[in-house]
């Protein structure tokens, strides 16, 4: 028996197709014809009665706006939904802060479906979706996917690997470096194609070793920050710059050491930017970016007694900090150490490892990030330089005026081929009932 039998041909092609319908231009039947196929620059349509397709016409070229939204505001986006459909209730305090993000969530998905911007996912939103509970943890990724039209970021050892190995190359051969912030150098090639009509999701089941590992890689990272918690607090006499410069010492020390080291160990970690690093990879992988920077001075010919040496003058140099992630991450690591330097109180919060992460990888490349509050203070008094727009849970009036500038300097050809494509452009409240 076959699962087709009992459906017509012509429910099969409706349920393969989606309005607008239009007149077919091949038999001649009224508003038969939907949206069936869309490729990069150009879309089908498939008519339901005589089953033929026909050419929907050209697509304009993209360039959509990224935005990154942190785990926080896709969670407070999911929880907006399903307080609008009646499922939970909210303290009174609580209802604003969930309209707004109800409001965002409206905004960004009607933008999205407009093809003027896209929050492409991440292995930081996969991991934490990972340990929560499998019911909402499938009702995130859905959200998720939605606002991402399946469109990711590339895997942070990649991103900080093409920044550092590109700078440290033009650094030996003192040639001027110029960093490339365009999206495509850190996201999927795809996020300026126009959005398929519909998302393919496989809730599989994740394996109880898989989440165990990643619950307990979470909490030897909360252990290791706690152990260079409890070191800072004993060096209240070091500033915020010399914090900084030890940041990136004791990585470049680290990289220089790896090399000598038996199998794929590694030392006990002298850094939160090598807790970083080891959050996003395995020891091997530590070791072979080690490999690397002792193969790229070979390679511009500085001797093998001087290798190490140099490896550890780059990681002191001024010139390090026009590498976005070093320039963002140490400004930040070294922020956390020393606060804890000067409050012996001072909680540890395994939060902040992924917190830097994201920022030192995503906001040079993206036009915008929502995040938690407690971050935009800092970033916005840091002298730091990035790409992104920071926007968080206190500002969202100027989030909702960025997003209406997006909409209303749009092309108008972009916005009505958008329709014709894909329809009545509506919020997709019931996205996480999948």
């Amino acid at each position: 028996m076959s699962l087709l039998d009992g459906i017509s041909s012509e429910d099969f092609i409706k349920a393969l197709t989606k309005a607008p319908y239009v007149n077919c231009p091949v038999c001649g039947a009224k508003n038969t014809a939907g949206t069936c196929v869309i490729a990069r620059r150009s879309f089908s349509r498939r008519c339901f009665k005589c089953g033929e397709n026909s050419s929907g016409g050209s697509l304009p070229d993209l360039d959509k706006k990224i935005i990154y939204l942190d785990q926080c505001a896709l969670g407070f986006m999911l929880r907006a939904l399903i307080y609008k459909e009646g499922e939970t209730k909210e303290k009174e305090d609580q209802v604003p802060v969930i309209e707004n993000f109800l409001k965002a969530f409206e905004k960004i998905d009607i933008l999205n479906k407009k093809q003027l911007l896209i929050c492409p996912k991440s292995d930081f939103h996969f991991k934490e979706t990972s340990i929560m509970s499998e019911e909402r943890a499938k009702a995130l990724t859905h959200v998720n996917t939605l606002l991402s039209s399946t469109n990711s970021f590339f895997e942070a050892s990649r991103i900080i690997t093409r920044q550092t190995f590109s700078h440290f190359s033009a650094w030996l051969q003192g040639e001027t470096f110029e960093f490339n912030d365009d999206k495509k150098e850190a996201t999927s090639s795809t996020v300026d194609d126009w959005n398929m009509w519909i998302n393919v999701v496989v809730n599989h089941k994740l394996s109880e070793e898989y989440v165990e590992s990643l619950q307990t890689e979470k909490e030897d990272n909360h252990k290791e920050l706690g152990g260079l918690f409890a070191k800072w607090q004993k060096e209240n006499g070091k500033s915020y710059d010399e914090f900084r410069t030890l940041e990136l010492s004791n990585f470049g020390l680290l990289m220089t050491t790896l090399p000598s080291m038996q199998s794929y160990s590694l030392p006990d970690v002298s850094s939160m930017i090598e807790l970083l690093f080891r959050s996003v990879m395995y020891p091997d992988y530590l070791h072979q970016i080690s490999r690397s920077f002792f193969g790229i001075c070979e390679k511009y010919g500085v001797s093998e007694d001087k290798r190490a040496e140099k490896i550890h003058e780059y990681f002191l140099s001024e010139e390090i900090l026009q590498v976005p992630f070093f320039q963002i991450s140490s400004a930040l690591t070294a922020l956390v150490a020393h606060r804890a330097s000067q409050n012996e109180d001072m909680k540890v919060d395994g939060n902040n490892i992924i917190d830097i992460l994201f920022m030192s990888l995503f906001l040079p490349y993206t036009d915008a990030v929502l995040m938690e509050t407690k971050w935009h203070r800092d970033l916005l008094t840091l002298p730091l330089t990035y790409k992104a727009k920071v926007f968080s849970f206190s500002n969202m009036p100027d989030f909702f005026t960025y997003l209406n500038d997006i909409e209303s300097s749009a092309s108008q050809e972009i916005i009505d081929k958008a329709k014709n494509v894909y329809g009545d452009l509506k919020p997709y409240y019931t996205v996480h009932k999948l």
